[in-house]
């Protein structure tokens, strides 16, 4: 045993303190009743019902330290508050878009700066693939916030009354309603005439009974690409054996609703 900081208990079982040659054994009982003086004649057989106790001084209770909450910050009262964080613009911005070219001429009534067209467009983008209805919205731009994407220049209040005001469509309003089962861009993988694997990726899926509808959202200015585009995304999904399905092109900016045929 170590040294105590207080009190020191030692228990242990008794045994014969003898060999069978009648020599005494070298045992801690021994040791100890040399060392204080206890005379246990007459109990050198060992018998374990008898009990053999020494004490020596007081009981002596540990005492509870007191702690000094002012010595160490770590053990303060914690007090919960709600901090709302909002990121600020940074004094330099770098956009690369291999597909920049799309966003010359732009429509958008709204900006006429491309490149923040272009950083608008990639933030709703994101925004509606992680909305499935309008409710979402509150949630979706309060973790937008936090995460930075909105700051002094794509503010939260410009993009909540750009969404309200597409609301107002009753096209779009039906898209972002409950009635549909939602796939947010998830990959349809095809075979093509070479034998290779072909990924594609719609924006917004949506299906309720035998009726499917698919989405892509566009930020740019229109192109007939866009059109073929939509067209192999309804191919694609009456192939997988849904045959009532329609395609559109919503153009965010202008608001813009075009059916595919």
């Amino acid at each position: 045993f170590t040294r105590a900081g207080k009190n020191l208990y030692l228990i242990g079982k008794r045994s014969n303190l003898k060999t069978k040659k009648g020599e005494e054994k070298n045992t801690a009982e021994t040791f100890i009743k040399k060392v204080v003086g206890i005379n246990d004649e007459g109990n050198d057989e060992g018998n374990d019902t008898d009990d053999l106790t020494y004490s020596e001084g007081e009981f002596c209770p540990s005492g509870k330290k007191s702690k000094s909450k002012e010595s160490n910050p770590l053990d303060m009262d914690k007090e919960s508050k709600n901090v709302k964080f909002r990121s600020n613009a940074a004094s330099v911005h770098i956009w690369q878009s291999g597909k920049s070219k799309d966003f010359v001429n732009s429509e958008n009534a709204e900006a006429d700066d491309n490149a923040m067209n272009i950083k608008t467009g990639t933030t709703l983008h994101r925004l509606f693939s992680e909305i499935k209805t309008e409710k979402d919205i509150s949630r979706v731009l309060d973790q937008f916030e936090f995460d930075g994407i909105l700051d002094t220049k794509i503010t939260r209040e410009s993009v909540e009354r750009m969404l309200k005001k597409r609301m107002e469509s009753p096209t779009v309003k039906e898209w972002f309603s409950d009635k549909w089962e939602l796939f947010n861009e998830c990959a349809i993988l095809s075979i093509d005439e070479k034998g290779e694997v072909k990924n594609r990726r719609p924006d917004r899926v949506m299906k309720s009974g035998d009726e499917m509808i698919v989405v892509d959202f566009k930020f740019a200015k229109k192109r007939d690409e866009y059109h073929e585009q939509v067209k192999e995304y309804i191919s694609l999904l009456q192939s997988m054996g849904y045959k009532n399905v329609k395609g559109y092109l919503w153009y965010v900016f202008s608001n813009d609703i075009e059916e595919v045929a």
